[in-house]
C-alpha cells in the first residue's frame, strides 16, 4: 500500500527542514510514498502581499518582493548543494520567477488583480519547493518524480477556493500518477493548487491541502 506524506510549510522552510523531510521519505521508500508539500513557510503570504502591491500600481515593492522570494530560495539550494545547484532547477527556478514577474507587472500596470491572476501568482511557492525537494532527493541518490499537481488535481473555476472535482482527479490519478509510483521510487507532488479543465491553474483555499 502506498503512503502518503503531507509537508507543510514549515516543514520545508529552509534546507536543513528539506534534509529532514528527504529523510523521511527515504525512509518509507518501500511503501511507495507520495509527498504532498506546500510552500516555504510564509512564502505564500509574501506573494500574496507582493500582488496586493502590484494592484496598488506599486511595482517596485511587487517585484522587489518576488526578488526577496527567489532569493530565499537559491539560499536554500546554496546550502543543499554547497553552491553547486543542478542547472535544470537554476532554470526552473529562473522561469517561473519569470513567469510571476510579468503577472505582478501586469497587474500593475492595469491596477487589477483579479482572483485567476492571483491564484496563477500564489501558486509559484508550491512548484517552487516541490522542485527543490525533488531535486534534492534526485541527487542522493532517490528513484524520484516530479509530478505537476495540475495535471490531476482537477477543479472548477472558482478562483481562491476552487472545488475538487473527484471523479476526473481519480481518472487523472490512474493514467499520470499511478504510472510514477512503485516501490523504491517518490513521487512529489504540491497541495493547495489545482487547474480547470482548459489547464488554468487555480488554488483551493488556505488550508485547502
Amino acid at each position: 500500500m502506498s503512503l502518503v506524506l503531507k509537508f507543510g510549510g514549515s516543514s520545508v522552510e529552509d534546507a536543513a527542514c528539506i534534509r529532514r523531510v528527504a529523510e523521511i521519505a527515504k525512509a518509507s521508500l518501500e511503501r511507495s510514498p507520495v509527498m504532498v508539500l506546500s510552500a516555504m513557510g510564509k512564502t505564500t503570504d509574501a506573494l500574496f502581499a507582493a500582488a496586493q502591491s502590484a494592484e496598488r500600481g506599486d511595482s517596485e515593492v511587487a517585484l522587489g518582493a518576488l526578488r526577496a522570494i527567489v532569493l530565499r530560495h537559491q539560499k536554500a539550494c546554496s546550502e543543499l548543494w554547497g553552491g553547486e545547484t543542478p542547472g535544470d532547477l537554476q532554470a526552473f527556478i529562473s522561469g517561473a520567477a519569470t513567469q510571476i514577474d510579468l503577472l505582478l507587472r501586469g497587474v500593475s500596470l492595469l491596477h487589477e488583480l483579479s482572483p485567476r491572476s492571483r491564484d496563477a501568482i500564489v501558486a509559484f511557492g508550491e512548484l517552487l519547493s516541490s522542485q527543490i525537494v525533488a531535486a534534492f532527493l534526485h541527487s542522493l541518490g532517490v528513484p524520484t518524480s516530479w509530478l505537476d499537481v495540475r495535471r490531476v488535481m482537477r477543479t472548477d473555476a472558482r478562483f481562491g477556493g476552487a472545488e475538487p472535482q473527484t471523479k476526473e482527479i481519480a481518472s487523472l490519478a490512474r493514467t499520470e500518477l499511478v504510472p510514477l509510483m512503485g516501490a523504491g521510487r517518490i513521487v512529489v507532488t504540491q497541495g493547495y493548487v489545482g487547474a480547470t479543465k482548459d489547464g488554468i491553474t487555480t488554488t483551493l483555499g488556505r488550508g485547502g491541502s
